[in-house]
């Protein structure tokens, strides 16, 4: 019997990808005059406005080199991801009373993937700094925390302007993993505030979120296939069967990474022709598991990872060709 994961991975709640449905329909999408829609920015920033977690101006206009402040991008990364209230009783910082995205930041810190400021003149010693522009370093650290970026083959990248000693880690591996381009020179401008256009750009790949396989853009089957190798990473078990099956799909997952990043075809056909020997072991072991192992390996797997990490790991790796014919 082959690994049926499909009902699994369609039932399990994953707190990123299922943790709401916030969508404002206010911010519907338009044909904004300033946006050219030719280019990657524009259309991301037309895939974010159709998802509604972004919107323009009452002229008509985007502003696409226009800049966020930090309480809206909490506001546009809640509703890219879905977040929503957890329950979960956290310290509100000193400078967001009152202001117009407190519920956001509140949600923002209950998902831990914001940090405050330190302590502002006047004001008090846990602060968010809600109305300052938001920096790229800055956007850099809180998508490491959300989507658990890792440098998994320790890439050394050589930056030619300054990074804050705080930020410089999430800064390497959101260019190690693709989610920021470096720039000419070998650049990436981290202290200077991001434009709406670039978080559009930055976001995309990751809104409206979809577990069929078939509908991800290859930057999101990408993210997906890092994502369960670190994931993987965590499982370890005493006996050799399970031990080989981790270490099978770690080993391929890697090499296809590698594979993809230096030009070849990250499909599914690809994947099943380069590791036909090595899927074909590991579906085997999996096959001669008892019950209570594989009842333990699918937990184990399932609640390591994202729906999206989940889906790309099934179809490409452990799906039986003739279970879905």
């Amino acid at each position: 019997m082959a690994m049926n994961w499909k009902k699994i991975c369609a039932s399990v709640t994953l707190g990123c990808m299922l943790a709401g449905g916030f969508c404002s329909t206010a911010l519907a999408y338009a044909e904004y005059h300033d946006v050219n829609y030719n280019t990657a920015q524009g259309q991301a920033i037309m895939d974010m406005s159709e998802a509604g977690v972004v919107g323009g101006y009452e002229d008509g206009s985007f502003r696409p080199d226009g800049y966020l402040t930090r309480a809206e991008f909490t506001k546009i990364i809640n509703g890219v991801f879905r977040y929503k209230e957890t329950g979960e009783p956290v310290e509100a910082f000193d400078d967001v009373n009152g202001h117009w995205a407190h519920l956001q930041i509140k949600i923002a810190r209950q998902n831990g993937y914001i940090g405050g400021v330190g302590a502002i003149k006047g004001v008090g010693d846990d602060c968010f700094a809600p109305n300052a522009a938001l920096t790229r370093e800055q956007v850099a650290v809180m998508l490491s925390r959300i989507l658990n970026l890792e440098n998994i083959f320790h890439m050394n990248i050589v930056l030619q302007d300054p990074v804050s000693g705080w930020a410089k880690a999430d800064v390497e591996k959101a260019i190690v993993c693709g989610v920021f381009k470096l720039e000419p020179g070998n650049t990436f401008r981290a202290a200077q505030p991001i434009t709406r256009a670039e978080v559009c750009e930055v976001l995309a790949p990751y809104v409206q979120k979809d577990y069929l396989v078939s509908q991800m853009s290859y930057r999101q089957i990408q993210a997906a296939l890092q994502e369960a190798v670190t994931a993987l990473g965590t499982l370890h078990y005493t006996d050799a069967a399970r031990t080989t099956i981790i270490s099978n799909l770690t080993v391929c997952m890697n090499d296809a990474l590698k594979a993809s990043w230096n030009g070849a075809e990250l499909s599914k056909e690809y994947v099943k022709a380069a590791y036909k020997d090595e899927i074909k072991e590991t579906l085997d072991l999996y096959n001669h598991l008892s019950s209570a192992s594989r009842k333990e390996l699918k937990k184990d797997i399932v609640n390591s990872m994202s729906l999206d990490a989940l889906a790309v790991l099934y179809d490409y790796f452990l799906s039986d060709d003739e279970e879905d014919k």
